[in-house]
């Protein structure tokens, strides 16, 4: 029986990856570890059309297909799929909140493992700073973990990515899908959300593992982490292969630019602060108009004058928008249609 739930609340690219996929975690057979990264809380409102309560057959039938669509791949010789139907549908008739749902979800899972242990006692979840119900902070059975990875590294991690996977141009548009503007907005709500809501006395935060350093450092990272997880949890260490991890996403593509003026200050006015001076604002603007010119030029883009002006006319929008935070939030779900489920929004 799930007494504690665990989630992991980190930024994007905060190493989450890493926090979850420690081994004394993973095989430790009191903890059930949720296989991927998964918003939940973002998906039981789209199952439900962000209602707080719904029937037990409409949640099984959307997250089945969730997941067996995320896992299959991955995971036909560890679950048997047919049991986790079974076990999830034998309660259609019941009425659920997010958080009995979960258990009941996470419990026919685990159910059907083929090597299931019957001791679990915690639920680990990685939903991600972005996938978490920040309504639900107060309950004294949720506890959380996330990594001291400043918030700028994750930042840049993420454009590169981005930049990469979408685009010079559509970042600098907030019909891009997932734009510096989705980000910047993103990263301002996270932090005010650890800010003002995370409970100290329910909350650890771990090292963040570098890649960059030697192997002999991660260990030793990995295995402190690991320790204070367990303290943290008051939790014993029982070791029995179980859990799995798999990361699920497409592969990412990386386009390392340098950071323009604006950007740097919008993120040192913006994400911490939201105090931009309309004048620096314009001016850190115009510094960077050869910053757009030149990567649309490498980028072989046609249109390059129209595209500037487009660019620089999106900063204008954002600088007269970011205080209204409906007609922010109504320009940036025009690319990104998913964030009118998203908790961190509201």
């Amino acid at each position: 029986m799930i007494k504690k739930f665990v989630f992991i609340i980190n930024p994007p690219r905060g190493g989450g990856v890493s926090i979850i996929s420690l081994s004394r975690i993973l095989n430790n057979a009191f903890f059930f570890v949720w296989p991927y990264e998964f918003l939940y809380f973002n998906l039981f409102n789209q199952a439900t059309n962000n209602k707080k309560l719904a029937k037990g057959e409409k949640l099984n039938n959307f997250f089945f297909n969730e997941v067996k669509k995320k896992l299959y791949m991955f995971s036909k010789k560890k679950i048997d799929y047919i049991k986790f139907k079974r076990k999830l549908f034998n309660k259609n008739n019941l009425q659920f909140n997010s958080i009995e749902y979960l258990t009941h979800l996470a419990q026919a899972l685990s159910s059907s493992y083929k090597n299931n242990s019957k001791i679990e006692k915690f639920l680990i979840v990685y939903v991600s700073a972005r996938g978490f119900d920040w309504s639900k902070v107060s309950k004294k059975n949720i506890f959380f973990l996330k990594s001291n990875r400043a918030y700028i590294d994750s930042f840049l991690s993420i454009r590169d990515n981005t930049i990469g996977a979408s685009g010079f141009y559509n970042f600098f548009n907030f019909k891009g899908k997932k734009s510096l503007f989705y980000w910047m907005e993103t990263f301002r709500r996270i932090i005010s959300n650890y800010n003002k809501k995370l409970p100290r006395n329910r909350s650890l935060t771990l090292d963040f593992e570098n890649i960059s350093f030697n192997k002999a450092i991660r260990n030793k990272i990995n295995n402190n982490n690991a320790q204070q997880i367990l303290n943290f949890l008051n939790a014993k260490e029982r070791l029995k292969k179980k859990n799995f991890f798999s990361e699920v996403h497409k592969k990412k593509i990386k386009n390392q630019l340098k950071i323009s003026n604006i950007e740097n200050y919008i993120i040192n006015n913006y994400i911490y602060k939201k105090k931009i001076n309309f004048l620096k604002f314009l001016f850190n603007l115009f510094c960077s108009l050869n910053f757009f010119i030149s990567n649309l030029i490498k980028a072989k883009d046609r249109k390059i004058a129209l595209k500037v002006i487009n660019i620089f006319f999106t900063f204008i929008i954002f600088y007269f928008s970011m205080y209204k935070n409906k007609k922010l939030y109504n320009l940036l779900i025009s690319g990104n249609s998913h964030i009118k489920y998203m908790e961190i929004w509201k």
